[in-house]
């Protein structure tokens, strides 16, 4: 996941606006919200159904105030202002988490016509999340 995080900041997801500029056919609405263009900002920031999905995630994972600004890449460096080192990873892995399982659902909704709500994506984050944490906790 931290290299798929590396290929959201550096905008080098095959996103529609990618596939375009490479001549591929596509379809160029987002497949999760249905309202805009799809790019890395609009897809892993600005889409309604990543934006309900990462709220529950904070919610559930007790992070305050976890509102991406417009700049992912900023925001995303900005966070050792904002956070203590321990609630840095915590937001990190959360993210990084909340990104990976967005795009799977946008490539199943693309590639095999099956769609999930936000909540149900919420709660498979939530469950990796805890499997993480229950695996690294000291015995």
């Amino acid at each position: 996941m931290r290299f798929f995080g590396w290929l959201i900041l550096h905008q080098k997801t095959l996103t529609a606006q990618n596939l375009l500029r490479r001549h591929w056919p596509c379809n160029w609405i987002c497949s999760l919200c249905g309202e805009a263009f799809e790019d890395t900002n609009h897809l892993f920031n600005e889409c309604s159904f990543f934006r309900k999905v990462w709220l529950s995630v904070c919610h559930w994972q007790n992070i305050p105030g976890a509102q991406i600004s417009d700049d992912i890449g900023a925001w995303w460096t900005g966070l050792n202002h904002i956070y203590p080192k321990s609630l840095q990873i915590k937001v990190r892995g959360s993210l990084l988490a909340t990104w990976w399982n967005v795009w799977l659902e946008r490539n199943r909704r693309i590639f095999q016509s099956i769609s999930s709500d936000e909540n149900c994506i919420a709660r498979i984050i939530q469950q990796e999340l805890d499997l993480r944490r229950w695996a690294f906790q000291p015995p």
